[in-house]
């Protein structure tokens, strides 16, 4: 279900509010105080959860161990590197958490 949302918001981002869904369009809202409280951790806690679920099949599944890895082991380092990565994605797209500009056309959509 939530993938229908995500392709109707840049559905409706291209063809209603004619915008070009580029970086400006996924950035808006984290970049932009008060939405930013709310999809910092939205867009943070996705993408480790991601991982999570990676890490979580991946025990599950291997059977081996791997330059004496256990299994779990091996996932704990998935989601390790998740959370590093959702740190690193996070920290750029808020430039350093000191926000980009974000240009006007893309700020009407979202209350400003």
């Amino acid at each position: 279900m939530k993938r229908i949302h995500f392709i109707s918001g840049i559905m409706i981002g291209r063809n209603v509010l004619n915008l070009d869904t580029n970086f400006y369009f996924g950035a808006a809202g984290l970049n932009i105080f008060p939405l930013n409280l709310f999809f910092i951790p939205y867009y943070g806690l996705a993408i480790t959860s991601f991982f999570g679920h990676l890490a979580a099949i991946h025990y599950q599944k291997m059977k081996t161990t791997v330059l004496g890895f256990t299994a779990k082991k091996q996932s704990n380092f998935i989601l390790v590197i998740g959370v590093i990565l959702t740190f690193i994605i996070l920290y750029g797209l808020t430039n350093g958490l000191e926000g980009f500009e974000i240009p006007e056309a893309y700020q009407l959509p979202i209350g400003e």
